[in-house]
């Protein structure tokens, strides 16, 4: 427990030496404990290492499997053999799918009730911290368990395939809201807020960005494209 809630603090002490390492060690600390030669302990835990923070805690976990079996060595090479795959399994789930996702769905909480933007992001940071808390406390105790870094509960996961329903999900969230806007008047807007019914406009905003999608356009110059279309909606 002391390891996990540290693992948490893993980009406290981000540095442009070695960037993510000195979290680590604070990280993997407590289990010096059971190491007979410390300094070498330090020496393994301290080298460059650098992952996707919320996939970080999921290496350490696999690491301190290994350290409290005396495997220092083979601690080691897995942490430094995890750390570019995970680091690629993760910036586009949670920075690429995820925190987009949760960013539509504040502007739609703000169209849908006519709340402040400061109140639409509560459900946006609840969306986002379930799905991180998730995956960084099963993939903590998995990880502990198996030593491998989790590899099973990953596969089941399947993060590359759920990034793309998210990326899919986000796009048709947007195009619904985008639509809600283009079919009221600018005062109805602030009367009546936007009503959650698919209107004419939304249809067809759906369709396109299905149509988009299918023809292989990037999904940035979609949801960029989306956004001059609002600002000239707007304007």
């Amino acid at each position: 427990m002391r390891v996990f809630f540290r693992s948490l603090l893993i980009n406290a002490s981000w540095n442009y030496s070695k960037m993510q390492n000195i979290g680590f060690a604070y990280a993997i600390a407590p289990a010096q404990a059971r190491v007979e030669n410390k300094s070498a302990f330090f020496l393994r835990h301290t080298e460059s290492f650098s992952t996707n923070v919320y996939m970080a805690g999921l290496i350490i976990a696999s690491v301190l499997n290994r350290e409290e079996t005396c495997r220092g060595a083979e601690a080691q090479y897995l942490k430094q053999s995890l750390a570019g795959p995970y680091a690629a399994l993760g910036d586009p789930f949670f920075w690429g799918s995820l925190r987009p996702l949760c960013s539509v769905l504040a502007v739609g909480v703000v169209a849908a009730v006519g709340c402040s933007s400061l109140a639409a992001l509560i459900p946006a940071l609840v969306a986002y911290n379930l799905v991180q808390g998730y995956i960084r406390t099963k993939g903590f105790a998995e990880a502990y368990r198996d030593g491998t870094g989790a590899t099973d509960f990953l596969k089941r996961f399947a993060m590359p395939g759920t990034a793309d329903r998210l990326r899919w999900l986000s796009i048709v969230l947007l195009a619904v809201t985008a639509g809600g806007w283009l079919s009221l008047s600018p005062c109805g807007m602030s009367e009546a807020g936007f009503k959650l019914i698919i209107a004419p406009g939304g249809a067809a905003l759906c369709l396109a960005c299905f149509w988009l999608v299918r023809k292989r356009v990037p999904m940035p110059v979609i949801l960029y494209g989306m956004t001059v279309l609002l600002f000239f909606a707007a304007w």
